[in-house]
């Protein structure tokens, strides 16, 4: 599955859930995740990653700052990933 058919798979499954979802992939910084997303007052950096796709240093750093600020992160490669990180929280 390529990278943007899961995006939009799992922008589905967020807004099915009731996540307040933001795509960011044109208007942001280098390295800024996908998907935003607050779910169950919780701020989420959702990475798309589709078959081959690889994290960049610079999508790392951005993730890893998210975390320091009390956020969460997955680099997600597919739906039932997302479904189960979810269920989680």
């Amino acid at each position: 599955m390529t990278g943007s058919q899961l995006q939009s798979k799992v922008r589905k499954l967020l807004i099915k859930r009731g996540a307040h979802v933001i795509n960011t992939t044109v208007v942001t910084p280098t390295g800024t995740s996908d998907l935003i997303v607050c779910y169950q007052s919780k701020f989420i950096a959702i990475e798309i990653k589709g078959d081959g796709d690889t994290l960049k240093p610079i999508q790392a750093y951005q993730q890893t700052q998210v975390k320091k600020a009390g956020g969460y992160t997955i680099v997600a490669t597919s739906l039932i990933q997302v479904e189960r990180f979810l269920d989680n929280l």
